[in-house]
């Protein structure tokens, strides 16, 4: 009896044993051990985020495989993917930058893959008959065939070491990439569906097209024995690559549905553009060209001609508008005199040349203008004299003032950069500048610069100023931005801004509070913060006129499964106050925002710091705005250019000041769009950076209207990234009292000499006293909605009170007299 008891012992578990798959690699089986509804590891069959290892065994059974749907591996370090044959429901696997060498698919169900940046010399697909889309690109393949899969639509194959490929019969296929290989031959006349095909840079003499009646987009740069290739069969094309080929001339006729062309570096010396009557994007680099014509052009919006020696003219004259100019790119054509535009253009171009400080060509509206005229140029450098004794080198500088050029019928508005610099080109004529500083705290030396500039012949002028107090104020202002914002189970980073608005060096504490219920300290920069119970408070010490500083915070979000859990849409308080010695202007010193817990981001976006609703007493007040944004791409982006176009009818473009920058950045305003132009930032990949601003709204706006920002980004003349649009709405909120209000928190009054009493909507659970070192002073508990504090016996100064209610925590300042 014993014996077959434990025989059955003996089969049950190996049984058992049987049902787990066996996973040699490690890095693959803990990628799969990982997955949880945290994170995207696994979706199940409806798109819902899954833990495999339901059982929590360390295992994974045949029964778990079965669950999984749809696998991203990416990232890993895998070398090897035994046993992800018994995941055979899986419709969609990804495991791209892995380490994978060979690989056997053999998944009946499965729709797309991407084994994308891996180390592989040999794949297999014919086991997953269904494909219908392969990314296999960035490896060393020598050798594809894929004509067995007759669902196939989408094959990204570039960058490999392809001898051949196969991709005959695929009537499915709608977009082939196999540039950057060694083809010497490419036959896709059966392909009747294909739309996009791209063979750039093999070394292709024969390529058999045959008449795909659907070819919209076409890339056969670098391969050079095809300089003579025929384009004329295909004038329906909308995107056309053709660098890098040998052209002598290029005759474009009849191609009015070409949006965009690439036809850099080849020693062009004729190009035939009037048909291009579509054409939105030019690239036309390094050629032979002595004009440029694309007055037929009108929706052109990105154009790059750079490094053409020869050039003379652009005629750009085409009834259209390029308000962006920063998408374009006019480098290193040293003979280029005229640049004719349209009608309220000259503007615009120019302020291309300036953030470039290159001496720009002429710019008319008259195409047959003279071109012997140069621009004249004004320049300063702003210093704030910081010891009474005259402006010196040393002294610091006037950052983001806004300075004001008039030649008495056109009003220009630089503002100084990250070093207290200007520029601006100009023609012939009388010019007064003046600088414009915020409150009139400060009075510049002198108080204006006049140049009178007969003729435009390239002549310079210089007008520094020096910046002296206007008698003593102190003020500093604090803002919080969320440029990685919460999502839940990852780290979110917050940066509190602070600046010096004053004329006096400014020192003191600035303090940080979050919920540390749900959100764990991780990190503070700079590291000397003291940390404690939900806050981080540093202290800081001569803040220059004019500067601003960061302070950084990354916290841990709880995930939907810790206690408490934190789930999409939830809401998480924040508050920042900093402190400064009489300060004139202390309803600025305190900031709060509420953000919305998110499940996913864009980190090129922007943001109305007061979030979606603001009340009516805001209307005609300055509302703060950050744009983040992030080299998405995987080589330094050597400048980053954001344009900001404002309705006139919303926002008092003249209002805007400029906060703080995360890299030197110069700011310009022409008419209503703003610009800031970060060059040389040299922004390396997943790297980020910010701006923040604040901008009044029109006092003629009502109750129930809304504001809108958006912004677009430039990485290095890409194409532009445009941002989410941030709308608030001016509307009335409950339980909004007129009193010193920190949100739905009122302490008065402020300042005291006795006592002092809080109040809330919801009940005070408990009341924390701290110094500006951070020293707890006094811990109260309470259960009302108000709660008075005897401060009587502390010595005058300031003190930070840490209030939790109901619905969160806040951080206030009190004054003791």
């Amino acid at each position: 009896m014993k014996k077959k008891l434990l025989y059955l012992l003996l089969l049950v578990a190996g049984a058992a044993q049987a049902q787990d798959v066996t996973i040699p690699d490690t890095n693959f089986k803990n990628k799969l051990l990982q997955a949880d509804i945290d994170n995207f590891i696994a979706l199940d069959a409806v798109g819902n985020r899954i833990k495999i290892d339901v059982n929590n065994d360390g295992e994974i059974q045949q029964t778990e495989a079965l669950l999984v749907y749809k696998l991203d591996v990416g990232l890993s370090n895998i070398t090897s993917l035994a046993g992800l044959e018994s995941f055979v429901n899986l419709n969609y696997l990804n495991f791209r930058h892995n380490q994978v060498t060979s690989l056997v698919l053999n998944l009946p169900n499965l729709l797309q893959v991407s084994t994308e940046s891996n180390q592989l010399i040999s794949l297999d697909v014919t086991g997953s008959p269904l494909l219908e889309s392969i990314v296999c690109r960035n490896n060393q393949l020598a050798s594809l065939d894929v004509s067995l899969l007759s669902n196939l639509k989408t094959l990204f194959c570039n960058n490999n070491q392809l001898i051949t490929l196969n991709v005959s019969g695929l009537s499915n296929l709608e977009y082939l990439e196999c540039s950057n290989n060694q083809l010497t031959v490419l036959d896709v006349a059966t392909l009747t569906s294909l739309e996009s095909l791209f063979f750039n840079y093999n070394q292709i003499a024969t390529v058999t097209i045959g008449q795909l009646t659907n070819l919209t987009t076409l890339g056969y740069s670098g391969n050079t024995q095809m300089v003579n290739f025929d384009l004329s069969p295909y004038i329906n094309l909308t995107v056309l690559y053709c660098r890098d080929l040998g052209l002598n001339s290029l005759d474009l006729t009849g191609f009015t549905s070409l949006t965009a062309l690439y036809c850099s570096g080849n020693p062009l010396t004729s190009l035939i553009t009037n048909d291009l009557t579509s054409l939105s994007f030019l690239e036309c680099n390094n050629t032979l060209l002595t004009e440029l014509d694309l007055s037929h052009s009108p929706g052109l919006y990105y154009l790059h001609v750079k490094n053409n020696s020869l050039l003379t003219f652009i005629n750009l004259h085409n009834n259209g508008l390029i308000e962006y100019p920063f998408e374009c790119q006019f480098q290193n054509n040293p003979n280029l005199q005229l640049m004719c535009v349209d009608e309220g253009e000259e503007e615009v171009m120019l302020s291309y040349f300036e953030f470039h400080e290159v001496v720009p060509p002429y710019i008319s509206t008259n195409c047959a203008a003279e071109t012997n005229e140069i621009y004249n140029s004004i320049a300063g450098h702003l210093t704030f004299d910081v010891n009474g004794n005259g402006c010196e080198s040393s002294d610091p500088v006037a950052q983001y003032t806004k300075v004001k050029i008039s030649d008495g019928t056109t009003e220009f508005i630089k503002y100084t950069n990250n070093y207290g610099d200007y520029l601006k080109y100009v023609g012939s004529g009388n010019f007064t500048i003046t600088p414009e500083y915020f409150n009139d705290v400060y009075v510049g030396l002198p108080v204006s610069g006049t140049v009178n500039f007969a003729d435009m012949d390239g002549s310079a002028y210089l007008q520094d100023f020096c910046i002296v107090p206007n008698g003593v104020q102190n003020d500093v202002e604090v803002v919080i931005v969320e440029p990685i914002p919460a999502v839940p189970g990852f780290d979110a980073q917050y940066a509190i801004v602070y600046r010096n608005n004053g004329n006096q060096l400014a020192s003191g504490s600035l303090s940080f509070t979050y919920d540390d219920a749900v959100l764990d300290f991780v990190s503070a920069y700079p590291a000397d913060g003291i940390q404690a119970n939900g806050m981080v408070i540093w202290s800081y010490s001569n803040l220059q006129p004019f500067e601003s500083r960061y302070a950084w915070v990354t916290l841990n979000v709880n995930s939907s499964t810790e206690t408490p859990a934190v789930n999409i849409d939830d809401v998480l308080s924040f508050n920042a106050v900093v402190t400064a010695q009489d300060d004139t202007h202390p309803d600025d010193n305190s900031f709060d925002i509420n953000s919305a817990v998110v499940g996913a981001f864009d980190p090129n976006n922007i943001a109305c710091l007061e979030g979606d609703t603001a009340t009516p007493d805001a209307i005609g007040e300055y509302l703060h705005y950050a744009v983040n944004f992030e080299n998405t791409g995987n080589a330094n982006a050597n400048f980053v250019v954001v344009t900001q176009q404002f309705n006139p009818d919303e926002f008092d473009v003249n209002s805007l000041q400029l906060i703080s920058s995360t890299h030197n950045v110069a700011t310009s305003i022409n008419g209503s769009i703003l610009e800031f132009r970060f060059e040389a930032i040299n922004l390396a990949p997943n790297a980020m950076g910010n701006v923040v601003f604040k901008i009044k709204t029109q006092s003629s706006l009502q109750t129930g209207d809304n504001v809108t920002g958006q912004a677009a980004i430039v990485f290095d003349y890409n194409y532009g990234l445009y941002t989410n649009q941030a709308v608030t709405t001016f509307k009335e909120m409950l339980g909004v009292k007129d009193l010193n209000k920190y949100n739905n928190v009122w302490i008065y009054p402020n300042p005291a000499t006795s006592a002092v009493t809080v109040e809330a909507n919801d009940g005070i659970k408990s009341i924390e006293m701290y110094d500006l070192q951070g020293r707890l002073l006094q811990a109260i508990t309470a259960t009302a909605t108000r709660t008075n504090i005897d401060i009587s016996y502390r010595p005058a100064g300031v003190y930070l009170l840490k209030i939790s209610t109901d619905k969160g925590v806040k951080m206030a300042k009190v004054i003791k007299n």
